[in-house]
């Protein structure tokens, strides 16, 4: 389109004249290899945070947070609760954080009603980033079933980060990326996200195997607290850059919004 193609060209000619770029994506690079200034990749992960108060964990709680739509795994979500419910028992619930449109509310609370699930799904709406931290720390799963979509498949969603910071074992996509960061740090298991029945086979089994699922909590906040935390992070965004023959030192400021 035209339009995208003027954007293009006017981004390229800003970006040369930067002194450094900074890549909070790593599939972010390939578009701009033509760049000869120094670069850098700096990863939105979370910062170090726990509870305020003791934490009791109760019913097997499984949790997801971020925008809700249906690309973002809402109607997969329901349909496992409905599997577990099924399956496995009334004994859990499903606690869904963050914006949701009005539409999607409605076929929510229609789907809640319909199959009986008052007491095992609930919606919290947005809440504070503190308050956030309380509701992982309690949560024994954490969902991330994101659709294969191009934005999805290529970047590695913040919430993995934060569930692994909270010690909750993930239930995420299948995306290579996701994989590769599962199968490095022992965090969880990738699913299928379009196939209800893997992935509420997946966590029925799990919700049978409590050790199990401390293990996998046990390791992604292992592996959070060694590699992927805002603190180790950050120290990547000091870099020297040479002019003109001499050094000079910059401290170069993120954008980091959280990437939900």
């Amino acid at each position: 389109m035209p339009l995208s193609r003027m954007i293009r060209n006017l981004e390229r000619k800003l970006l040369r004249q930067m002194d450094a770029v900074i890549f909070a994506e790593r599939s972010y690079k390939a578009d701009y290899e033509f760049l000869d200034c120094p670069k850098i990749d700096t990863y939105n992960f979370p910062t170090y945070q726990l509870p305020s108060q003791s934490i009791t964990r109760g019913l097997k709680k499984l949790v997801y947070i971020g925008d809700i739509t249906k690309a973002r795994g809402l109607m997969e979500m329901l349909q496992l609760a409905k599997y577990i419910k099924q399956y496995w028992g009334t004994d859990f619930e499903l606690v869904l954080i963050g914006s949701m449109d009005s539409e999607l509310v409605t076929q929510m609370t229609q789907f809640i009603l319909e199959n009986e699930l008052q007491n095992q799904i609930f919606w919290k709406g947005t809440i504070p980033y503190d308050a956030m931290w309380e509701e992982l720390y309690a949560a024994d799963i954490g969902l991330c079933l994101l659709h294969p979509l191009p934005n999805y498949l290529n970047s590695l969603a913040t919430k993995l980060y934060e569930y692994m910071a909270a010690n909750v074992a993930i239930v995420a996509s299948n995306f290579p990326d996701w994989q590769e960061l599962i199968d490095e740090t022992e965090a969880g298991v990738c699913v299928n996200p379009l196939n209800v029945e893997e992935v509420g086979d997946v966590v029925t089994r799990l919700l049978h195997q409590p050790e199990l699922v401390a293990r996998m909590g046990n390791s992604g906040r292992h592996y959070f607290e060694e590699v992927y935390n805002w603190d180790h992070e950050e120290k990547k965004a000091t870099w020297v850059i040479s002019d003109d023959g001499k050094n000079k030192r910059g401290k170069v400021l993120i954008d980091a919004h959280i990437k939900f």
